[in-house]
C-alpha cells in the first residue's frame, strides 16, 4: 500500500508487527490537519444543504445515484463476462439446462471409473495384461470431460447469476426514479432546482474533501499485522 500523494510523512501512528484494523490510519502527511478541517466544514455545509433539499428528497436522490451506479456494475460485469461460443445462441435458462444435462451425462459415464485405483489392482489379476492401460485411459479421458462439464456449468451459472444482477439493479433504479419523481413533482420546480443544485454542490465538495484527506493519509485496507513500515516521520514521499 501506498500514499496517493507526494510530500513530507508529519506522523507514523504504528510499528512493524502491530495488528491493525480496516480503515485504521498508519501514517499522516503533512498538511493533514487543513484537510480535517475541509472535510469537517464539507459535512456541515452538505448536512445544511440537505436540511434545506428535505432529507426525504435528499434521501431519494442519493437512493437514485446508487442505483445508477448499481446497474452501471452489473451492466460492466456482464459486458466482461465471457460466455462460452456454445452457449452463445442460448438464453441463460437454456444454457443452464443445456450444461446441466451434460454435467450429469458425463456424471453417470465416470462413475464407474470413480474408484480406479481399487479397480485397477483386480484388472492387474486378469490375463490380459493390456486392460489396465485401457481402462486408465478411458478412466482420464471421462475424468476430464467431466471436469469440463462442471466448468461449463459454473460458467452457465454465473451468467445467469449476473443477468440477474442486472436485471435487479434495474428493476430498482425504475422503482428510485419513479419515487424521486413522485417527491420532485410534489414541490415548487424553482425552490427544488436551487435547493438541488444547492445540495449536489454541497454532496460533491464533501466527496472531494473526504478524497483529499485520504490522499495524505495511508491507512490499512484490511484487517491485519503490519509486516514491514518502509516510512519513517519526516521523510519525503
Amino acid at each position: 500500500i501506498a500514499f496517493n500523494a507526494n510530500g513530507t510523512v508529519s506522523e507514523v501512528l504504528v510499528s512493524d508487527g502491530e495488528q491493525v484494523v480496516e480503515g485504521q490510519v498508519i501514517a499522516r502527511l503533512e498538511n493533514t490537519e487543513a484537510k480535517q478541517a475541509d472535510v469537517a466544514n464539507a459535512e456541515e455545509a452538505f448536512l445544511l444543504a440537505e436540511q434545506a433539499f428535505d432529507s426525504a428528497e435528499a434521501a431519494a436522490l442519493s437512493k437514485l445515484a446508487d442505483a445508477h451506479q448499481a446497474v452501471r456494475k452489473a451492466q460492466y460485469d456482464m459486458d466482461n463476462f465471457d460466455i462460452p461460443s456454445d452457449l452463445r445462441n442460448m438464453t441463460t435458462n437454456e444454457a443452464l439446462s443445456y450444461t446441466a444435462a451434460n454435467l450429469e451425462e458425463a456424471r453417470i459415464k465416470f462413475e464407474p471409473y470413480k474408484y480406479q485405483e481399487e479397480r485397477l489392482e483386480k484388472e492387474l489379476k486378469k490375463e490380459n495384461p493390456n486392460k489396465p492401460e485401457v481402462y486408465r485411459s478411458t478412466a482420464k479421458q471421462l475424468k476430464k470431460r467431466l471436469d469440463d462439464a462442471w466448468a461449463e456449468y459454473n460458467k452457465a451459472i454465473k451468467w445467469t447469476t449476473l443477468e440477474s444482477a442486472l436485471e435487479s439493479a434495474q428493476a430498482e433504479l425504475e422503482q428510485a426514479q419513479s419515487e424521486y419523481d413522485k417527491l420532485s413533482s410534489e414541490k415548487d420546480a424553482d425552490e427544488k432546482s436551487v435547493a438541488e443544485a444547492q445540495y449536489e454542490a454541497a454532496r460533491a465538495n464533501l466527496a472531494a474533501a473526504r478524497a483529499a484527506l485520504a490522499d495524505v493519509e495511508l491507512t490499512a485496507p484490511f484487517d491485519g499485522t503490519v509486516a514491514g513500515l518502509e516510512v519513517k516521520s519526516g521523510e519525503t514521499v
